[in-house]
C-alpha cells in the first residue's frame, strides 16, 4: 500500500470515529495519519490532519489543544500556498471557534 493511500485511510477512519463519537480512537488514528503526513514533501497533508485533530480536541472540550493544532495547520498552509485559499479560510473559522470556547472557559 502506498503511503498516500495509507494516510488517506487513516484520516478517513479517524474522521469516521470522530463522527461516531469515539474521540479516543479518532485521536489515535489521526495522530498516526499525522506521523505519515510528515514524510510528504508538501505540508498540506499535515495541515489537514492538524485541522482534524483540532476538531477532535474541540469536540472533547479542549479548546487550548484545538487552538494549538489549528495554529500548526495554519502555519503549514501559509508556508505552502498562502492565505488566499479555501483550506486557510476553513481553518481560520475553526480557530475562531476554539478561541471563543477558550475564552468562555476562562
Amino acid at each position: 500500500m502506498t503511503p498516500a493511500r495509507e494516510l488517506g485511510i487513516l484520516n478517513r477512519e479517524g474522521m469516521k470515529a470522530l463522527s461516531d463519537g469515539n474521540i479516543g480512537n479518532a485521536t489515535f488514528l489521526l495522530s498516526q495519519a499525522l506521523d505519515k503526513a510528515k514524510s510528504f514533501r508538501t505540508r498540506l497533508n499535515e495541515a489537514k490532519i492538524h485541522n482534524n485533530l483540532g476538531l477532535a480536541a474541540l469536540i472533547s472540550d479542549n479548546p487550548a489543544k484545538a487552538s494549538r493544532h489549528f495554529d500548526k495547520a495554519l502555519e503549514c498552509v501559509i508556508l505552502e500556498i498562502g492565505k488566499d485559499n479555501h483550506l486557510y479560510r476553513s481553518i481560520v473559522k475553526n480557530q475562531t471557534k476554539a478561541n471563543t470556547n477558550q475564552g468562555a472557559n476562562s
